[in-house]
């Protein structure tokens, strides 16, 4: 299992949006707020791109995600969940 925060959007204007204001939370680039979650492959973006990140994760052998609800709106957990689900059968608490 693995936990990390919930960043998926609903397209890509509204994934750069969360981008910014993730950077603007970490006081970095944007490049550097994509840079750390990327080093954890933590899922982020559209519910495509993210689905692709949870599709690795069932590969690597992960079955569970916990959520992180720190800064997270109720869609964008709505639309981790669903991207988690649709890419695998990984159970999210």
């Amino acid at each position: 299992s693995t936990a990390f925060p919930a960043f998926v959007a609903s397209d890509e204007d509204a994934a750069e949006s969360l981008m910014q204001r993730r950077a603007e939370r970490l006081e970095a680039t944007v490049d550097e707020a994509r840079a750390s979650l990327d080093g954890y492959e933590i899922p982020y973006g559209t519910p495509d791109q993210a689905a692709a990140r949870f599709a690795l994760m069932a590969e690597m052998g992960i079955s569970r995600v916990y959520l992180q609800l720190s800064g997270a709106n109720l869609d964008e957990i709505a639309r981790a969940v669903d991207a988690a689900r649709s890419a695998a059968s990984i159970a999210v608490g």
